[in-house]
């Protein structure tokens, strides 16, 4: 159970996990446990186990393991050995890591006089390459039931194919029809993080509804790793966790 890139599945952290989940309880007992141990709750040994703790743990374990089977399942069962760079990289890398700094001390959040077209309620109108229209093109695809368009906007670092992703949205999404939308305010809070105040007017079942929420949409590369804003190599995706209040309200 050893993979080589990953903390939880290294042989004396997982491992040593299975070793004491698996030790042997022979004695009945009574008494409330905080580790669950598996052969005593599996076989009536461990009459009290259902706490919260050993719940907890239950899943930390689970997500251990997950993280060492996908590392096997990626073929990282043993390390990459990786060439050289040569100097001509190093050089171009360290000039890059320069003009990275620049732009970092150079950013700064944009002004209200900047964003004079708010409020808006169309997509059109916003800025290309924005935060805030990235936040209205997913509500208009949200709009329209075009769950592909949803997950290719979202951010998300699971590595599950497009249509896979497009099946989880239109289960999270699809039975919320958007009555109307309006782009409130903005706060730019990095150089590649923004968070857009979303006005939402939404029917469930013939129920209308209305929610403010605050929306984070973050600027990054094709590989999910964050891009100062300014360099115009990347895109925003949104972070879906600000809907939750509409998901859940179903």
């Amino acid at each position: 159970m050893t993979a080589w890139d990953s903390i939880a599945a290294h042989e004396t952290g997982l491992q040593s996990l299975v070793q004491l989940l698996g030790s042997r309880r022979i004695k009945t007992n009574q008494e409330e446990i905080l580790i669950p141990f598996r052969h005593g709750i599996l076989h009536g040994r461990e009459l009290a186990f259902d706490n919260k703790i050993v719940a907890a743990k239950c899943w930390s374990t689970l997500f251990a393991v997950r993280d060492w089977a996908g590392c096997i399942a990626d073929g990282k069962k043993n390390p990459i050995i990786k060439e050289q760079d040569s100097w001509s990289k190093l050089l171009k890398r360290h000039k890059e890591s320069i003009r990275i700094s620049h732009l970092l001390e150079q950013w700064e959040p944009r002004t209200v006089q900047e964003l004079k077209y708010l409020p808006s309620s169309n997509s059109l109108n916003l800025p290309e390459n924005s935060p805030e229209k990235a936040i209205a093109d997913f509500v208009e695809s949200w709009r329209k039931k075009r769950f592909k368009e949803m997950a290719e906007a979202l951010h998300d670092l699971e590595s599950i194919s497009l249509g896979k992703k497009a099946g989880q949205v239109k289960q999270d999404f699809g039975e919320i029809d958007i009555l109307s939308y309006e782009i409130r305010a903005i706060e730019d809070k990095a150089a590649s993080a923004s968070h857009v105040h979303l006005h939402l007017e939404f029917s469930i079942e013939d129920k209308s509804n209305v929610k403010e929420m605050w929306i984070c949409a973050i600027y990054q590369d094709d590989e999910n790793n964050p891009l100062i804003y300014s360099m115009g190599s990347g895109k925003w995706k949104i972070v879906q966790n600000g809907f939750n209040d509409v998901i859940y309200s179903i």
